[in-house]
């Protein structure tokens, strides 16, 4: 296994997550996180806020029962847990931060209680939501097509900076030229946060 990468970024995380390459042991409680919770955690990152290191562990062999990361997570869904499998590769497991790479495993690649996570991008929130700046939601697919400004984050993070503005303009076309504006503003610190930069921090026990 390579090295841990002190600091990465959000979009390689959840292919390794994918991959299999972060598991849960057994004994790790189940999820329990709430959508407002899963919400609030997105918001901070893409706001910049520190989010607390993720703490793993590598087995001295992998003869550990584990639990994999949920991608259709649903209400009170109870993961079984599996038996190792001494030839494959060493995974790490997590022993702090499950909530938190759970969240955005799900907002990335799956669903909370059948809905998706959804960025509206042209729009702040209001005084209405005063703990968040960011109007991310969890809406049914269907529902959410109504509104082109409702974005799927796997169909986000998918962007490259240089085709921001042109996404923006095929996807608000009928919207005046200031929201357009607001929108490649939002899109772009999207982009910046989560495919950018590198603001998940993991520490190896023992290390």
């Amino acid at each position: 296994m390579c090295p841990l990468k002190e600091t990465q970024r959000v979009i390689d995380i959840i292919e390794e997550i994918k991959g299999d390459t972060y598991q849960l042991p057994s004994i790790q409680r189940l999820f329990v996180w709430k959508q407002d919770q899963v919400l609030k955690l997105f918001d901070s990152i893409k706001n910049g806020f520190p989010v607390g290191a993720i703490i793993v562990w590598t087995p001295p062999e992998n003869n550990i029962r584990y639990k994999n990361f949920v991608k259709d997570y649903e209400t009170g869904l109870i993961v079984i847990s599996k038996d190792p499998h001494p030839g494959s590769k060493q995974p790490y497991m997590v022993l702090d931060g499950q909530q938190r790479l759970q969240s955005l495993y799900i907002g990335f690649r799956g669903s909370f209680d059948k809905n998706q996570l959804f960025l509206k991008i042209d729009e702040y929130t209001d005084d209405t939501n005063p703990e968040m700046h960011y109007r991310f939601i969890f809406l049914d697919p269907i529902q959410a097509k109504a509104d082109p400004s409702y974005v799927h984050l796997n169909e986000l993070i998918e962007l490259e900076i240089e085709d921001i503005d042109e996404f923006v303009k095929d996807r608000l076309s009928l919207i005046p030229d200031e929201a357009q504006t607001r929108a490649v503003k939002i899109v772009s610190r999207f982009i910046s946060t989560f495919k950018v930069n590198s603001p998940i921090h993991l520490q190896e026990m023992g290390s």
